[in-house]
């Protein structure tokens, strides 16, 4: 086997790939717990109700330390805002309401800001590993 993995990531637990995965979203979140492993950073996007229950129990069993990050994480905030900037309307000079982002079209379903938010959780917390190791942290 190769190295343990610094930090593992679940996405929004759905209805897919039933006749491998399970036929409930139940039996999906307890295939998708198997990455979860002891004492490794583990985050999710919110679930709905089943798929949670499943995947903090299963994380509780293993000893894994499983985050549910929020929308109003610093990092992820400074990532919109960068969005942004950088955006569509950046280059049309549309306008918003004063305070309000005008965030890419990719970047404006709730489902793609919680799988940024994922990323950036992966990102930070392999980071901080990787400085640790190094006497950095």
């Amino acid at each position: 086997a190769g190295a343990p993995a610094a930090a593992v990531g679940i996405c929004r637990v759905g209805m897919d790939h039933m006749n491998v995965l399970g036929g409930t979203l139940a039996a999906i979140a307890a295939e998708k717990a198997g990455i979860l492993k002891r004492g490794v950073s583990a985050f999710s996007v919110p679930q709905p109700v089943d798929a949670d229950s499943v995947l903090r129990a299963t994380a509780a069993r293993r000893g894994a330390l499983l985050a549910f990050p929020q929308l109003d994480d610093a990092d992820f905030c400074r990532a919109l805002a960068l969005a942004a900037a950088d955006g569509p309307a950046a280059s049309t000079g549309a306008r918003a309401a004063p305070g309000a982002l005008v965030l890419p079209r990719w970047l404006q379903s709730a489902h793609q800001q919680h799988n940024l938010l994922l990323a950036i959780s992966l990102v930070r917390s392999a980071l901080s590993q990787a400085g640790d190791a190094h006497g950095e942290g």
